[in-house]
């Protein structure tokens, strides 16, 4: 189980709270072990930083958990991501308690995250299917398939989508969504 650190505070002082804590890991052996959430201050720092930072997480199994805010808070998760690091789009619960807006709705989450930094192309707006899927992605980027294989679990969400960048994109509302190989909700007329 992990511990998750809310790091709200910006700009220079909240990166150097983030340091801390990777030293924190550091002396007591704690890799694998820490989420920070929010982060804010990782959107106040240049890519260089982002990717220098990114290495350190990745390195201590630190997982990253963003709301992508639109305050202009929103660090750009994609860097993280593609660096390795485990980022994931959340609410803060099934209703964000930072505004009256939003549903629960992941893909509507990573939607707004995919508005904010202004992905707009089919591949990429793919390519962020991760921070909702816990890492998984249905096709390699040599468009192989490479989940779901024979054997996974069968918690998955269908949709009448034609991929994954089209559900995000467009938000299909037809869906059902299966947990252990049942539907728990949703049907297909």
């Amino acid at each position: 189980k992990k511990i998750d650190f809310h790091v709200h505070t910006g700009q220079n002082l909240g990166i150097y709270e983030i340091k801390r804590i990777l030293n924190y890991i550091d002396e007591y052996e704690m890799n694998d072990m820490v989420t920070l959430s929010h982060a804010f201050s990782l959107n106040d720092i240049g890519h260089h930083k982002q990717v220098e930072l990114a290495k350190e997480f990745v390195k201590r199994g630190v997982t990253l958990n963003t709301t992508q805010p639109i305050n202009g808070e929103a660090y750009p998760f994609m860097t993280f991501l593609n660096e390795g690091v485990d980022v994931n789009i959340v609410n803060d619960n099934i209703n964000d308690h930072w505004n009256p807006f939003g549903t629960g709705d992941m893909a509507e989450r990573l939607n707004r995250g995919c508005q904010i930094h202004n992905f707009k192309d089919e591949y990429t707006i793919s390519r962020t299917l991760p921070a909702i899927t816990g890492g998984l992605l249905p096709l390699n980027n040599e468009g192989e398939r490479i989940w779901p294989k024979v054997g996974d679990k069968a918690n998955i969400l269908l949709s009448k989508s034609d991929s994954s960048a089209h559900l995000i994109a467009r938000l299909v509302p037809e869906r059902v969504t299966m947990f252990e190989g049942e539907i728990v909700n949703g049907e297909f007329i």
